[in-house]
């Protein structure tokens, strides 16, 4: 029985299909994380007693008291979900570097914090039609609050992980489409870092180089 008959209400056995599908790049990244997403919300639902819904429901509002029994239901069928997926995991490399694995299993960890926000927010999970659950639509909008310099750093750190990631395994498969892929993200970059169109400056300050066609990012540059 597949995951939209039984309404995204996931087993132990999908979930581990959906990790297996996800890290090994089975089918698009887009679908088996959205499905992942689906169906934390889903059996979040069931964990909450609430029956599948075929529409919105009318009162999608929570009170201030009812959220913490909501988060603990998504705190308790995420804690399975992310075991499942850190299995999966370090199955594929039984001894992966800590960056290679948060990577890997970051879309666990991403889902159940969209969720957990869209609780946060005093929002009914159990109103929600897991079938037509997408990321953006859980999005309660920004919060407004600022971000310290080490929690930057913190995200910086793990988009640096993932975008090793994905250059390392673009490359085994084609490195041409590797460069092509992976252009975007260092142009970036480039800008971010304060890029110059000035040779002796780049090799100075050690900064990323602008030139006619892009830019030039010395190794050195982004070690």
């Amino acid at each position: 029985m597949s995951l939209e008959t039984k309404h995204y209400v996931a087993t132990i056995a999908d979930i581990t299909a959906l990790a297996h599908a996800t890290i090994d790049g089975e089918q698009s990244v887009v679908v088996s994380r959205g499905a992942y997403l689906r169906a934390l919300v889903a059996t979040t639902q069931a964990e909450l007693g609430a029956e599948p819904r075929q529409r919105n429901g009318r009162h999608s509002r929570i009170t201030r008291a009812e959220t913490p029994a909501h988060l603990d239901a998504l705190n308790a069928v995420a804690k399975r979900f992310y075991a499942i997926v850190a299995q999966v995991a370090k199955a594929k490399e039984p001894a992966p570097d800590n960056a290679a694995f948060r990577s890997r299993t970051a879309f666990a960890r991403s889902a159940a914090s969209t969720v957990r926000a869209f609780i946060r927010a005093g929002r009914d999970v159990r109103a929600l039609v897991a079938e037509r659950v997408t990321k953006g639509a859980l999005r309660v909008g920004p919060s407004g609050r600022k971000l310290t310099i080490a929690q930057l750093e913190r995200r910086a750190q793990r988009l640096t992980a993932a975008l090793e990631d994905v250059a390392r395994r673009l490359k085994g498969a084609d490195a041409e489409a590797a460069r092509k892929a992976l252009a975007p993200a260092f142009a970036l970059l480039a800008k971010a870092s304060g890029a110059t169109t000035d040779p002796r400056a780049a090799r100075a300050a050690r900064l990323p180089l602008r030139t006619k066609d892009g830019f030039f990012v010395p190794m050195g540059t982004i070690q």
